[in-house]
């Protein structure tokens, strides 16, 4: 049981390092960590996207933001329903992620060190234990990544592993839970398999499968919420209508990179521009496995000491090398044609269960080395102070601050632009429109709609489109006209076009062809305008003039399950126009002697059945709520009913 002074203390040598090496974290909230990943181009406008959302009062299901519509809280990144998001609501966006990234980092040397006194290791033991697990390279250097959500994820693994041990399948349960929603699924999906792999190999198998399996189920029904929304958005996206292998080989480790086990450096490293490779992602992504000299000692020595131990964690780093070799496995073609395994991209990931299994067995390690002698306290402390300096040598270095105001300050023709439907440069930031409300055609996401890939290679007459993104570079074409697509932003001037605005190294044009975002189509060659709102990226209000009915009306929405239509003659289900869009066949009025000149139709994204995949979790919460009467828990019970009355409400809203 961790007591409290220990608690104080390790969070005291904790703020004490936040101060001494990141002062600027508390006094200059216009700074960030230094990266050389997505923070800018991709983290910090979604959330900022989601954290505006939960201030306006509403789920944001939608995002209009990026490929002129795409699922929001179905993308797991978004990490709408992770409890550690609530940092976002309250603070400023970038003030909110170093704090957020700062407290993950805590929580995972917190929970390793909670997870080593568990093992009866001393206090310094532990903390030696916690540093190498937090400060390696493989947690440490996710900061420098910018890739805040695989810092969330790891943090939870000590914590899991805890729960595991002691069998505690509630705690358990509710803890795969936050790791699955904190914004990386792989890293859940690896975790759990490796505690699948150690519960069949360490006796008793029986008790600790089935405790596991419980504990499993009960994420489940916790985020089948989330889970829903995510598997409809990937079944809907690239990742599954392109070849598997675009994604499941990127970032595979070879035979050679293991070197960078005993020397980080041994490839160069982007920080010093000695990588030996042009993006720095691969570096992060492959060859941050370095876990420091001396836990690599403890670890190899601690392998060979317990029998009972030696088996499952030799099978957590075996499987750790086999799965991360990728397209350097003989049999990785058969990986590929595993229903999950052949979704997840990036191999370099399951490195996570050798690290796991290394740290263990160093765990191990200097439990028995403290055990087997007499050793005193000043070896203790001269080893962790080795450690520290091994690790905070290395990853020091990468913990500098820039200012992020020269990525987020607001820009002219960005702020004039607001409310419109515009196309980006791929050379230009396309996220940042979620900062200005802009509806852009372009666009950057771990995965998107498959039909939308499709539309650039048609609209642009080549493929211009990769995993994670479009390239949008002729201007104007026929298909940017029918999305209405009215400016195009970039920083190169368009031969024989004049530019509408020009900006400093910005070009901007206007296209008089676009169509409007909603309109009706009278027959193959016209169109007519209505009145149209759109007070909610989920929600759009037309008014048809009764004349023009029936008629087929279009939404320059890409169509996804979920949109519907509400309204006199107006059809429950949008049907697929142009390979993309949405149309709905109106039907005329009832009642052709009313005094009604208009029929006013709303047009609503609301996830199917999601409703239903809140049944289980409130029964969960339900369950635990302790029935006293005139106590807490009617309340609680009330608000749950509430709640679900409040939900079934939002269903089906009328125009």
């Amino acid at each position: 049981m961790l007591r409290c002074r220990e608690l104080a203390l390790i969070a005291g040598i904790f703020l004490l390092w936040i101060l001494w090496d990141f002062p600027w974290v508390l006094t200059q909230p216009h700074r960030t960590f230094s990266n050389y990943g997505d923070l800018y181009a991709y983290h910090l406008p979604l959330r900022h996207g989601v954290s505006a959302s939960l201030q306006e009062g509403r789920l944001p299901f939608w995002n209009p933001s990026l490929f002129l519509g795409t699922p929001l809280l179905a993308n797991p990144q978004s990490a709408v329903l992770y409890p550690g998001s609530l940092l976002f609501y309250f603070l400023p966006t970038l003030q909110a992620m170093n704090l957020t990234l700062l407290a993950h980092l805590f929580l995972a040397a917190l929970g390793t060190y909670v997870l080593a006194r568990q093992w009866r290791l001393s206090p310094l033991g532990a903390l030696w234990l916690a540093a190498a697990y937090a400060l390696s390279p493989f947690v440490l250097f996710r900061i420098p990544q910018g890739v805040p959500t695989l810092l969330f994820s790891l943090s939870w693994i000590p914590w899991i592993w805890t729960c595991y041990f002691t069998r505690r399948t509630v705690p358990l349960g509710f803890l795969l839970a936050l790791q699955l929603l904190s914004g990386h699924p792989q890293f859940f999906l690896i975790n759990l398999i490796g505690l699948f792999l150690f519960s069949i190999l360490k006796p008793p198998r029986l008790p600790r499968v089935t405790s596991l399996a419980l504990a499993a189920l009960l994420s489940f029904f916790l985020c089948l919420p989330q889970i829903y929304l995510t598997w409809e958005f990937l079944l809907q996206s690239v990742r599954t209508h392109w070849p598997v292998s675009l994604y499941a080989s990127a970032y595979s480790v070879s035979p050679a990179q293991w070197w960078v086990l005993l020397w980080p450096d041994a490839f160069g490293n982007p920080q010093a521009g000695s990588f030996h490779l042009p993006t720095p992602s691969e570096f992060f992504e492959s060859y941050s496995l370095y876990l420091g000299l001396l836990p690599l000692g403890f670890a190899l020595w601690g392998l060979f000491q317990n029998r009972s131990l030696r088996s499952p964690l030799l099978a957590l780093i075996a499987a750790g090398v086999f799965f991360a070799s990728g397209s350097h496995n003989p049999l990785h073609p058969l990986l590929l044609k595993l229903p999950i395994l052949g979704m997840l991209r990036t191999p370099a990931r399951f490195e996570l269960l050798l690290i796991w299994g290394l740290l263990l067995a160093a765990g191990y390690g200097w439990k028995k080395w403290e055990s087997s002698k007499k050793v005193k306290r000043a070896w203790k402390l001269l080893f962790l102070g080795l450690t520290l300096a091994d690790l905070l040598g290395w990853g020091r270095a990468y913990l500098s601050s820039q200012d992020a105001s020269p990525y987020l300050k607001p820009h002219p023709a960005m702020v004039r632009l607001s409310g419109a439907r515009i196309a980006t440069h791929p050379d230009l930031n396309a996220n940042k429109s979620l900062l200005y409300r802009l509806a852009n055609a372009s666009g950057y996401e771990a995965f998107y709609l498959a039909r939308y890939a499709y539309w650039t290679s048609r609209s642009q007459g080549r493929p211009a489109a990769d995993a994670s993104r479009v390239y949008l570079t002729n201007y104007p074409t026929a298909g940017m006209d029918l999305l209405g697509i009215q400016y195009y932003l970039t920083p190169h001037l368009l031969p024989r076009q004049k530019p509408w605005r020009r900006f400093p190294g910005l070009a901007l044009y206007k296209n008089e062809r676009a169509r409007p975002p909603v309109y009706l189509l009278q027959d193959d060659s016209g169109i007519a305008e209505v009145s149209w709102s759109n007070p909610e990226p989920e929600r759009w209000i037309a008014s048809i003039p009764n004349s023009s009915l029936p008629a087929r009306l279009i939404l320059s929405v890409p169509l996804y399950p979920g949109w519907r239509a509400y309204g006199e003659g107006a059809p429950r289900e949008p049907s697929l126009y142009r390979g993309l869009l949405q149309s709905y066949n109106l039907a005329a009025p009832r009642d052709p002697g009313s005094m009604r000149t208009q029929s006013r139709i709303a047009i609503r994204y609301w996830p199917p059945y999601w409703e239903l995949c809140l049944a289980p979790l409130l029964a969960v919460l339900a369950c635990g709520t302790r029935l006293r009467s005139g106590s807490a828990g009617s309340t609680r019970l009330r608000g749950l009913a509430w709640a679900w009355s409040l939900f079934w409400r939002m269903k089906t809203p009328q125009p």
